[in-house]
């Protein structure tokens, strides 16, 4: 019966959309604003309380808030008890973003720290070989 609902489907796509500017985002960075966890996107952030009540925050880049959303999960309301599984949904893939784009900072950082010690023993080599010479003539 809730399928059938307007706000139910309005809701639903707002959720959509928002998993959508997770995935697709450019610009991905996490912060904390007190309780709530942050993620700036390209256009808009989303902020995400966990502890109670549950809420969900959508703000535009200049920081006026779009939507405020109460997630708390409430048994036999079936409203809440979609955005509850919608706030889950949210947090669980903000926050795997979030993990693969720290991965690959790590992997960037481990990849420049080889490479400049690889440069620094091309160029040590480099400069006995000369000394060699030096001594040589």
């Amino acid at each position: 019966m809730l399928i059938f609902n307007k706000q139910f489907r309005t809701e639903e796509k707002i959720i959509s959309e928002l998993v959508k500017k997770i995935k697709k985002s450019e610009k991905f960075v996490q912060s904390w604003d007190g309780l709530e966890e942050v993620y700036e996107l390209d256009t808009i952030k989303i902020g995400l309380i966990s502890a109670a009540p549950k809420e969900l925050n959508v703000y535009d880049k200049s920081g006026k808030e779009i939507l405020s959303m109460n997630c708390d999960y409430i048994s036999g309301n079936e409203m809440q008890e979609a955005r509850a599984d919608w706030f889950h949904e949210l947090v669980e893939k903000a926050r795997k973003r979030d993990k693969k784009e720290k991965d690959k900072k790590q992997m960037r950082q481990a990849t420049a720290t080889i490479k400049a010690k690889k440069q620094a023993e091309v160029k040590e080599a480099a400069m006995m070989k000369a000394l060699e010479q030096i001594k040589g003539l």
